[in-house]
């Protein structure tokens, strides 16, 4: 990151488990969400996670119904469940990941804005970028 001068943004919740976070990254700004905002706030909770479950069931129930038809074993392995897992996010379409930062209030930044700071606009309830 250091090399591309990248600038990265790790938004982080305000779990218990987060608290030992470095907070001196050269390219790294931590940002840790407002207390109990978490489900308002996270475009996970907005949607994706119940598009990759909805995807993911589907091909749980599809494979054990051709192990059914084929007269093999109904069980699911960690590595075909893991295969199946990543089958489902692939299946996500981009306007659901994007319909779902745009409910959790993450605004997009033009490309032509270089030094930003990303704050949360507690009055209208969205992530925005100030020059």
């Amino acid at each position: 990151m250091k090399a591309e001068r990248r600038r990265i943004l790790l938004i982080i919740d305000n779990c218990s488990s987060h608290n030992c976070v470095p907070r001196h990254l050269e390219h790294v700004k931590v940002l840790f969400l407002p207390p109990s905002t978490t489900s308002i706030l996270q475009p996970l909770d907005h949607g994706i996670i119940h598009a990759v479950k909805r995807h993911y069931r589907a091909r749980v129930v599809w494979r054990m119904l051709c192990n059914i038809a084929s007269e093999r074993d109904i069980n699911v392995n960690i590595l075909e469940a893991m295969q199946m897992f990543n089958a489902a996010w692939r299946a996500l379409k981009e306007e659901i990941i994007s319909n779902c930062f745009r409910k959790a209030g993450v605004v997009y930044v033009e490309d032509d804005i270089t030094e930003s700071e990303v704050l949360y606009d507690t009055n209208r309830g969205e992530l925005e970028a100030f020059v």
